[in-house]
């Protein structure tokens, strides 16, 4: 069950070194095939270059805001209790001006690792 109170902790953190950001990510799913993972992720904040979104995501986002611009230059952002869904491949570029937490659920068909980005 996803606890909209839990806690990530240093173990569960990586630093992201091309966008200078620390990330956490607690998985709290994921099928036998590795296709499909559930948790809950944050970061600090940070800009990413365009590149393409590695799997489907489904997520909420439960504190802070993040702009998400698509390829074409649209600009959507979403802040605590907003839902928004990206297809795996679509090029976006992230900015999250200070910090951000999520739930998320992600499938990737190919069964490729997935992760809360």
């Amino acid at each position: 069950m996803l606890d909209p109170g839990a806690e990530l902790s240093d173990t569960d953190a990586t630093t992201v070194s091309e966008v200078g950001a620390t990330q956490r990510d607690r998985t709290v799913f994921a099928n036998d095939t590795g296709m499909t993972t559930v948790g809950l992720w944050d970061t600090t904040a940070m800009t990413t270059e365009p590149c393409p979104f590695p799997c489907h995501e489904l997520a909420q986002v439960r504190e802070g805001s993040v702009t998400i611009t698509a390829e074409d230059g649209t600009a959507e952002t979403f802040g605590p209790g907003d839902v928004f869904f990206i297809p795996k491949g679509t090029i976006t570029r992230w900015h999250v001006p200070s910090y951000l937490r999520k739930y998320y659920a992600a499938v990737d068909p190919a069964g490729l690792t997935v992760r809360g980005a």
